[in-house]
């Protein structure tokens, strides 16, 4: 009888590995899918969007074309550039939209535009070649 209980107590713990393997391996797999490119892309975009609907309930944006996104790493190097981005701080994220030539810096702590303006881009002046 003890052999019996002995035994039928190896299978539960031999079970129970058998199930924290399987889990854990599954695990594994789950992260490592997460870690795909394509993944990350999604996240990313995902993101963005996110960043645009909180935007898009302060102020209205360009429809006709994807703004550009940046996030703020080093706000003194910045202010120092240019007056635009006197208010900016770091982890604001900065959206350029160039064919409307609209940029704007908002702060998503606080859900709110720091500032917003007019953007020029210029282009290089065409050289015609020399006789």
């Amino acid at each position: 009888m003890k052999e019996m209980m002995k035994n039928k107590m190896v299978l539960y713990v031999l079970a129970v590995v058998l199930i924290a393997a399987a889990g854990y391996f599954g695990w594994m797999k789950y992260q490592a899918m997460q870690n795909t490119p394509e993944a990350q892309q999604a996240k990313a975009i995902e993101q963005k969007n996110a960043v645009l609907a909180k935007i898009g309930q302060l102020t209205v944006l360009p429809t006709d074309e994807e703004p550009v996104l940046f996030t703020v790493n080093d706000a003194t190097l910045l202010k120092g550039q240019q007056a635009f981005f006197k208010d900016a701080a770091n982890g604001d994220v900065l959206l350029v939209y160039q064919k409307g030539g609209k940029a704007l810096i908002y702060r998503e702590s606080e859900n709110k535009i720091v500032n917003s303006g007019p953007v020029s881009f210029q282009q290089p002046a065409a050289t015609t070649p020399s006789k």
